[in-house]
């Protein structure tokens, strides 16, 4: 197995443990009595949009870092603009999915995604 795979997976894995941990702590602090399904449904979707956030920031960082290595790579910026999306930061998704665009205006998979964050 790739050791970059298993360190993302291992990111992933903590960070969802960690997320769970966080939200019940906060609601020990904040007498927060967890019980019911309004209750549980509330927390469980905060802990996962938390974690959608969290799962992508690595591959952001490593898109980034390879967009740095090479700025013209439209592949790297898509990935890097599907990441963002992912996880949740639709302005600068939005940014890179228009300047992709711009030098391949046909390319309907780029358009949906920009439908997304719009």
């Amino acid at each position: 197995m790739n050791k970059k795979y298993l360190i993302v997976l291992s990111v992933v894995v903590l960070t969802a443990a960690g997320s769970v941990a966080y939200f019940k702590y906060y609601a020990k602090k904040q007498n927060v009595v967890i019980e019911g399904p309004d209750m549980e449904s509330m927390l469980k979707g905060r802990a996962e949009e938390e974690l959608r956030k969290k799962m992508y920031a690595p591959f952001i960082e490593v898109y980034k870092n390879m967009l740095a290595k090479s700025p013209n790579d439209p592949n790297i910026k898509r990935k890097l603009a599907e990441a963002y999306v992912g996880a949740g930061q639709n302005m600068e998704a939005s940014q890179l999915l228009e300047e992709l665009l711009k030098s391949n205006p046909d390319d309907q998979g780029l358009k949906n995604l920009l439908d997304k964050v719009r």
